[in-house]
């Protein structure tokens, strides 16, 4: 057996190398203190250990397909021997299998195939294992052994640096953007977080995640190949933003992190169920005080392997098993004493962000009861500086300042007062208050305020009219309120009184320019509104007659009096159309409808209906989205829409007319965009296309008015809402309308009496 050994043995460096290495470091030093420690070493039997050591070792890399099974015979004769009972004889053989396929895993520099020894090494070890219990070799203990040799291998893996558990971004962003709670997040911090996250991880290498009680995000970190393809697969299949995506209940991996942390906060206690990704979530509360504040948790354990298992699996992620098969057999299983560990360490982590929590807490109320102190402090200081400092803001004061006793005698007047009243200090303090008022005593008005003022809710101003040491009566403003002893009883009453003699002039003078002003738009609105009916009349027989001279008389013509007849008619025509939109204009705000609900699809419907022939004309393709209902005035809606989507059709390039209208509604306003592909414009016209009578292009150019974005502008005026553009020299404009959903009133009054009239 030996000499058919040595006959196979490799002659390369490398191989020779790693052999020696094996029995000396591997074998020689960790085997035997491993049976040291289980009480499996028998002292004296050193050579015996060593021939199977050698024996194992020859039997790996032995290129001769029977060299596993018959070494497997002589090892079992050699360890039953030695140990004479099954139990010591398998651990003895484990424990040498271990230790040679961790040497096996750190060889990769040698240039040897590790995957080839390790597998021969799983091989012979299941075979004496097989041989020992005086079993034939089954499956199930193969694939434990297998499973027992991936652990393995992720643990030397690991140490090595070369485990795919890696720190990577999610795709889809921060999740902690969405934290409204934020307790954990201010109170620890984002680095902090992720240095104590990191910890945890860097045992386990899967997964882990923190959350406020709320449910709201604070970190989370998807560390496994596993994990990272569930995570992501299942955040394809949820719709919207992230927000959206949390709530939909498709984000399936999200979701079940999310309930096993919320279940950890309600119970209070640390819970321990299956994950919607195929494995496990261990979560556990955080507690800061007396208060749960959230929780921390790991994801852990194996991905199912059994194909009904992920069958089932990939159905509810819409993959197929075959992909998640191959994204598990990636996946190494992570030995039982790391999980724990794991567990431990996020029990710690747990307590460790509480205490932060807590303390932070701590510190604000402190910082609380410091500002208390100083505030309390500040309000301890001698009253004399207080009264100086009062006396002083009152004394520089224009408004006049004083006090009255309970007898209505004056107790204290400033400089502001001298200079309103004309009464000096010494001329009114201890005379009464009634030597400024036009009565000589009290009136039911002041008595009423006086009442008022006593039973502790004085008004917060009033005006009345006082009258000078001159005689000259003043209007002013009254401010009144008691001053309380320290019993708290009232003791005088303290009035600020200011002149509004320029107040009443401004308000005067603004009321009469608002009477002109109303007046004005009255007669401009009657001038606008009778000269349009009246230039329509001569405008409709300059039309008649030149259809007339047309029809009638064209033989007799020349082409140069029918070329005049022509630019009669057409300028004619021109002056109507102006006419008509001076009209639409000027009856915005008064022959405008009460607001109503309006359906604007159906208004859109509508509004292209009337514009058929000009979009049949010009092939252009005009889309909206679902448009929602919104108070207006549906005929303005009308003409609004029309207006625009004329503009859009009228001002196009050398493509096809391309116009969308979409529609966003948000905080009670809705805003519609509506999109061409048209010529564009220089953003300094801007503005200057809604004033009325306004044209970027000549007439030939473009035909109109000139009048339709005037008009559109005065329509969303009436509804309390705004229009501006966005364009771009040849790249097509946006023409945005923002109006509320909801009218404060439901129609003026003026459009009220013309609708009646």
């Amino acid at each position: 057996m030996r000499d058919s050994t040595s006959s196979t043995q490799p002659v390369e460096n490398s191989v020779s190398e790693l052999r020696r290495g094996l029995l000396d470091a591997a074998v020689t030093s960790g085997w035997f203190k491993k049976l040291k420690s289980k009480s499996l070493f028998i002292a004296g039997k050193e050579d015996l250990f060593q021939t199977i050591a050698q024996v194992f070792v020859d039997a790996i890399f032995s290129t001769d397909l029977r060299m596993p099974r018959d070494c497997a015979v002589v090892l079992c004769e050699l360890l039953e021997g030695l140990l004479h009972e099954n139990e010591p004889c398998l651990k003895a053989i484990t424990s040498l299998n271990s230790e040679v396929c961790k040497h096996i895993c750190t060889a990769t520099d040698l240039g040897v195939d590790t995957e080839v020894l390790l597998d021969r090494a799983t091989n012979l070890m299941t075979l004496t294992c097989m041989r020992i219990k005086g079993n034939p070799p089954s499956q199930d203990l193969e694939s434990g052994a297998r499973d027992a040799l991936n652990r393995i291998q992720w643990l030397l893996q690991k140490s090595l640096g070369t485990t795919d558990g890696v720190r990577a971004e999610q795709p889809y962003g921060d999740l902690s953007e969405l934290n409204t709670s934020r307790i954990i997040l201010e109170a620890v911090g984002d680095s902090l977080l992720k240095e104590i996250l990191d910890d945890g991880l860097n045992l386990l290498e899967t997964s882990a995640a923190i959350f406020e009680a709320n449910g709201d995000c604070a970190l989370s970190i998807k560390a496994s190949k596993w994990c990272r393809f569930m995570d992501e697969r299942s955040r394809e299949l949820a719709p919207g933003d992230n927000q959206q995506a949390i709530e939909s209940g498709k984000w399936h991996c999200n979701q079940s992190c999310r309930e096993t942390s919320l279940k950890a906060v309600e119970s209070g206690m640390p819970i321990d169920q299956s994950c919607n990704g195929g494995i496990r979530i261990f979560a556990v509360p955080i507690k800061a005080g007396n208060d749960i504040v959230g929780s921390i948790n790991i994801g852990y354990g194996d991905p199912p392997k059994e194909k009904g298992d992920l069958e089932e699996l990939a159905k509810k992620y819409e993959t197929t098993s075959e992909e998640l098969s191959n994204q598990a057999q990636k996946y190494h299983s992570r030995p039982p004493f790391i999980i724990e560990q794991s567990k431990k360490r996020l029990l710690s982590a747990a307590h460790l962000i509480g205490e932060i929590v807590e303390r932070r807490r701590s510190k604000m109320e402190i910082q609380k009861l410091n500002m208390m102190l100083k505030e309390r402090i500040r309000e301890l200081e001698p009253a004399e500086r207080e009264r100086l400092k009062l006396a002083d803001i009152v004394e520089q004061s224009n408004d006049a300042i004083f006090s009255v006793d309970l007898e209505s005698n004056v107790m204290s007047w400033n400089s502001g007062a001298e200079k309103i009243y004309g009464y000096t200090q010494d001329e009114i303090v201890g005379k009464s208050i009634y030597m400024i008022t036009l009565e000589d005593g009290p009136t039911p008005e002041t008595e009423e305020i006086r009442n008022m003022v006593m039973a502790g809710t004085p008004p917060k101003m009033f005006e009345t009219v006082h009258q000078r040491k001159d005689g000259v009566e003043i209007p002013v403003a009254l401010t009144i309120s008691c001053i309380r002893n320290e019993e708290d009883r009232i003791t005088e009453i303290s009035i600020i009184s200011r002149d509004i003699t320029e107040k009443r002039k401004s308000e005067e003078a603004l009321k009469k320019f608002s009477r002109d002003l109303e007046r004005s738009n009255n007669e401009l609105k009657q001038f606008a509104f009778a000269a349009a009916h009246d230039l329509q009349e001569p405008l409709r027989a300059m039309a008649n007659y030149s259809d007339l001279l047309t029809g009638r008389y064209a033989a007799m013509l020349d082409e140069r009096a029918v070329k005049y007849i022509n630019r009669i008619a057409e300028s004619s025509e021109r002056m109507q159309a102006l006419i008509q939109d001076l009209l639409h204009y000027s009856r915005v705000d008064t022959h405008g409808k009460p607001f109503t609900e309006v359906n604007l699809q159906e208004v859109f419907l509508s509004a292209t209906r009337n514009l058929r022939m000009a979009i049949e004309e010009s092939g252009a393709i005009v889309v909206a989205d679902k448009l929602p209902n919104i108070q207006a005035d549906r005929s303005q809606m009308l003409l609004l829409l029309q207006n625009l989507i004329s503009n859009a059709i009228k001002y196009r390039g050398e493509e096809t007319p391309q116009i969308s209208i979409t529609s966003k509604s948000e905080n009670g306003m809705l805003t519609l965009d509506f999109k061409d592909n048209g010529i564009g414009m220089e953003e300094e016209h801007f503005e200057r296309i809604f004033v009325i009578f306004q044209r970027l292009h000549t007439r030939d150019e473009y035909p109109g008015t000139g009048m339709g974005l005037a008009i559109c502008k005065r329509i969303v005026d009436r509804h309390d809402g705004t229009i501006w553009v966005a364009s771009k020299v040849g790249k097509g404009s946006d023409f945005f309308v923002q109006l509320p959903l909801v009218q404060n009133a439901m129609g003026d009054s003026s459009a009220n009496e013309h609708s009646a009239r």
